[in-house]
C-alpha cells in the first residue's frame, strides 16, 4: 500500500528499474488506483494512494513448502543431511566434493541450504548468494474464515485462515 505521491512515484521507478535489468524475467504489473485497492481490500483506509499489483504476487505457507521440498528431495532419490558443518565445496569431473567436518561427501547435485553460510559457499562454485542477516517480528494470530484474498507486505492470511502480521527488515549485522 502506498500512502503518498512520493511513495507511489518511488515504487513505479523501482518496478521500472527491476523490469529493465538484463536477463530479468519480466512480468506484467499494474499500478492500482485507490478505488481498485478498495475493491481488492475492503475496509482499506482513505489515505492509501495506490498499490502495485501483479498476478505473480502470492504467499507461500512456509511449513507446507518445507514439507513439499523434503518429499520432493527424497522422492527424487536425494539425501537430506542436516547439521553437518561444511568447510568447503568444489566441483571436479562432474562430481561435487563437499568438505564436511565429519568427512567428505560426494554428489552429482547439491542444494546450497546453509542459510547465511551460502555467502561463503556459493563463490566456491562460481555463484553469488548475497544473503545478509535480518531480524523481524511476525505475529501469528488465530485462524478465521478467509477474508484477505491477496497478501499485503506486512499482512497476509494463509490458506488455512491463520493471520501473519509483521515483517523482517531489521539489519542484524
Amino acid at each position: 500500500m502506498l500512502l503518498s505521491d512520493e511513495e507511489l512515484e518511488a515504487r513505479v521507478r523501482f518496478m521500472d528499474a527491476l523490469m529493465a535489468q538484463p536477463g530479468f524475467v519480466r512480468y506484467p504489473w499494474k499500478l492500482l488506483t485507490p478505488a481498485e485497492v478498495r475493491d481488492l481490500v475492503p475496509g482499506i483506509g482513505p489515505e492509501v494512494r495506490g498499490a502495485v499489483w501483479t498476478a505473480e504476487d502470492g504467499h507461500v505457507n512456509p511449513l507446507k513448502l518445507l514439507q513439499a521440498l523434503h518429499r520432493g528431495l527424497l522422492g527424487a532419490g536425494g539425501a537430506y543431511l542436516p547439521r553437518r558443518r561444511v568447510r568447503g565445496v568444489a566441483l571436479r569431473d562432474g562430481t561435487f566434493r563437499i568438505d564436511a567436518e565429519d568427512g567428505e561427501i560426494r554428489a552429482r547435485r547439491v542444494v546450497l541450504a546453509a542459510g547465511l553460510g551460502n555467502a561463503a559457499l556459493a563463490p566456491q562454485l562460481g555463484l553469488s548468494a548475497p544473503v545478509r542477516p535480518q531480524r523481524g517480528q511476525i505475529l501469528v494470530l488465530e485462524r478465521t474464515r478467509r477474508l484477505l484474498a491477496l497478501p499485503i507486505v506486512t499482512l497476509r492470511q494463509t490458506d488455512e485462515g491463520t493471520w501473519l502480521v509483521g515483517d523482517s527488515q531489521e539489519e542484524a549485522g
